[in-house]
């Protein structure tokens, strides 16, 4: 088939901030996870590159949400 525009790649303005706020309360989730006593530093190592991950994700979709208009993907 063919379309005469391609699909949007992005989600609208109101979608990727609300994407951009999950990733940060998930990375959050993972700072409070990091109990020494219960995780070996490996564990508690990955759990901190996956909050630091989020949080660039959450920082480039809060930014791409500011450079586009609302409702447009």
């Amino acid at each position: 088939m063919f379309y005469s525009s391609p699909a949007p790649s992005t989600a609208p303005r109101s979608q990727a901030r609300a994407f951009g706020m999950r990733l940060l309360s998930e990375a959050a989730v993972l700072d409070d996870s990091d109990h020494p006593e219960v995780l070996t530093s490996r564990t508690r190592a990955g759990f901190r590159r996956t909050a630091a991950t989020l949080r660039r994700r959450s920082h480039d979709k809060i930014l791409d949400s500011l450079d586009r208009p609302e409702g447009v993907a």
